[in-house]
């Protein structure tokens, strides 16, 4: 099956964006392996939110290894720490127009995609969500504001993906300062690390070495 966006990863982001994409009326990809992969195909994408569930099937789904090309716009969506080597994994099959969109916090991922692919097709977005993994295929999402900022370059390709998220309910939208939202993010989350930090050495038992 054909789709306009792909999503690679069923993480914290990866489920969340999909599932809000379906919400908005966009079936995306999703693209991952193993475990992961098994339940989306036999049971779906299960979002869990305010206690609630629900699963979004039959979901459009492919194991990575069996992905021939991929849609015009590619969602990466894993850790930091393994976009190097998925971009030597896709880049064969990665076609010259197709964009490809970083939503990992800071920097690293994005300049990853740029260096082997081209500034031009290189998309840093910036995403608010508090969303962890329960198990392979089911993704706990904290209730509150889900927010999601691109940048206004290739306006015309990212419009339809923003207007889907906002119809599934996610604050998204394209802006014209994706670098500065980047440091602000960056910056919020230093400070309520530091402040996790804190309350932990406060409470009592608890000791700190220097």
């Amino acid at each position: 099956m054909n789709s306009e966006i792909d999503v690679i990863g069923v993480g914290g982001a990866g489920g969340f964006l999909a599932s809000s994409l379906y919400q908005g009326g966009m079936r995306p990809r999703i693209i991952s392996r193993g475990t992961a992969l098994l339940q989306l195909q036999e049971v779906g994408l299960t979002i869990i939110s305010d206690d609630k569930r629900s699963i979004y099937s039959p979901i459009n789904c492919s194991a990575l290894d069996d992905v021939q090309q991929f849609a015009p716009i590619v969602l990466l969506t894993t850790k930091s720490y393994d976009i190097p080597a998925l971009l030597e994994e896709v880049a064969p099959r990665i076609a010259a127009d197709t964009l490809l969109i970083t939503v990992q916090n800071g920097f690293a991922a994005y300049d990853n995609v740029s260096s082997m692919f081209g500034s031009t097709r290189s998309i840093m977005g910036v995403l608010y969500i508090g969303a962890h993994i329960v198990s392979p295929g089911v993704i706990d999402v904290k209730p509150g504001v889900a927010q999601f900022f691109l940048p206004t370059t290739h306006h015309a390709a990212l419009e339809p993906l923003v207007n889907a998220l906002e119809t599934g309910g996610v604050e998204a939208a394209l802006v014209d300062d994706i670098e500065r939202r980047m440091w602000m993010k960056q910056y919020s989350s230093s400070l309520w690390n530091c402040d996790a930090r804190r309350r932990s050495s406060s409470k009592p038992g608890s000791s700190r070495t220097f």
